[in-house]
């Protein structure tokens, strides 16, 4: 009986996981990846998750994963791959925006290269 209300637990666990992740990407598409998107002359065609232990391509130093948070911080950043291409369409590339959440509420997102 134990394993089963193990299980369930993780499972519960897992799941609200996934549906922050979606909440949180869906609200950062709509108030802040979208509307920076539609200042420059890119386009969105597609977005993905990035990874659980990857950072995508910003250039900083690897990935540590530590039991508790550094310095009591709460800041958590999510990571989506981006891909973009020109208002033609000529040509599609692939960024990564670093959304950054404090307690489920996002804070900031940042992009591996500059949009304008």
């Amino acid at each position: 009986m134990g394993i089963v209300i193990f299980g369930g637990v993780i499972t519960l666990l897992f799941g609200l996981s996934v549906l922050f992740y979606k909440v949180i990407v869906s609200q950062a598409m709509k108030y802040f990846i979208l509307p920076a998107l539609q200042k420059t002359k890119y386009v969105l065609k597609d977005f993905g998750f990035a990874g659980f232990f990857t950072i995508g391509d910003f250039q900083e130093e690897a990935l540590s994963i530590r039991p508790i948070s550094t310095n009591g911080s709460v800041i958590n950043s999510i990571y989506v791959f981006l891909y973009i291409s020109t208002a033609n369409a000529t040509e599609t590339f692939r960024m990564t925006a670093r959304i950054e959440t404090v307690f489920f509420w996002i804070s900031k997102v940042e992009y591996s290269h500059e949009l304008g």
